[in-house]
């Protein structure tokens, strides 16, 4: 689905590359760090006692749960758990 004209993407493109590369970088870490924090916010909406270990467990299978398989995800989480 394609819901940009072609105009408002060039002109969203030439904003974006007059930024300089560490402009750009800053740009991405902030969208990420917003993007978290709605993931966070979402989680303990559901659940608002949740531990600090299970919510960083959480965020990682929001974020990451599709890009690994079952055994590697155990791993992972359980890694994630051990470190309070």
């Amino acid at each position: 689905m394609k819901d940009t004209s072609d105009k408002m993407q060039k002109a969203y493109e030439d904003m974006i590359f007059k930024k300089s590369p560490g402009e750009r970088v800053a740009m991405a870490f902030s969208l990420f760090d917003f993007a978290k924090e709605i993931v966070i916010s979402s989680i303990k909406e559901g659940r608002p006692d949740i531990s600090k270990s299970d919510l960083r467990a959480e965020i990682f299978l929001r974020f990451y749960g599709n890009d690994f398989g079952e055994q590697d995800k155990e791993k992972i989480i359980g890694r994630l758990k051990a470190h309070t």
